[in-house]
């Protein structure tokens, strides 16, 4: 708690530019990226996305040794299933239901961002070509 109490704001700033960084580097080079919830207003280590055309469950999968996010809602273990935040922003659309979470954190490193902007945009480039 120490830590945290004497870190948190410096730790804040950082997983905000990483999070910032991947959601630029994603928006930039992969088409049909949606970038869910305020812009600003959002936790610093909350960046979700629905991209067009994607199963986040295949994405999952293929990328399942590279990075690690969420396709469910926070609070659903068990299954998958559509957070009822997104529901309610966006009906039972796709955007809902393709919809995922990246969560860098205070030991995320900007090399870690740089590589799950990459495999995410690789393996998004690989689902689309299927």
């Amino acid at each position: 708690m120490a830590i945290a109490a004497r870190d948190w704001k410096a730790d804040q700033a950082r997983v905000t530019a990483f999070r910032d960084r991947l959601r630029d580097r994603l928006v930039a080079d992969v088409a049909g990226v949606a970038v869910n919830g305020h812009a600003t207003g959002r936790l610093a280590s909350n960046l979700s996305l629905s991209i067009d055309g994607v199963e986040p469950l295949a994405l999952m999968r293929l990328l399942r040794e590279t990075v690690a996010f969420s396709a469910s809602s926070a609070c659903s273990t068990e299954s998958f299933v559509t957070s009822h935040v997104l529901l309610a922003m966006w009906g039972d659309s796709p955007r809902s239901r393709q919809a995922f979470r990246l969560s860098p954190g205070r030991l995320t490193t900007q090399a870690d961002i740089d590589l799950a902007a990459t495999a995410l945009i690789d393996g998004i480039g690989t689902l689309r070509s299927l």
